[in-house]
């Protein structure tokens, strides 16, 4: 995750707002190739298992695949939005006003 803040450096050289902005597209980005692959996966798992249930073992498994796909990709949702969120936070430092001494 401190990748990202590192490849948002490089790209923004020492502008604060376009290194914010690509820490948050870069792991927006992330998150989506993610959500992309590990939902496939996902699919591809619960048709084996609907192929196995159905052929092999005489189940049908047809009527409770749906509520199995909802649940998974809801509760993959929201891993992937809590590793979303952590790397946004580990990226971006959020300063106090009251940190700064202004001299007068």
């Amino acid at each position: 995750m401190k990748r990202i803040g590192v490849a948002a450096s490089k790209i923004a050289k020492d502008n604060y707002w376009l290194y914010y902005f690509y820490v948050i597209l870069i792991s927006l980005m992330l998150s989506l190739l993610l959500f992309l692959v590990v939902g496939m996966v996902v699919i591809f798992a619960i048709a084996v298992l609907t192929y196995v249930a159905t052929e092999l073992m005489g189940y049908d498994f047809a009527e409770k695949r749906n509520t199995i796909v909802t649940i998974c990709m809801a509760t993959l949702t929201v891993v992937i939005l809590l590793f979303n969120v952590f790397s946004i936070l580990c990226n971006i430092n959020f300063s106090k006003e009251s940190d700064k001494k202004v001299e007068n």
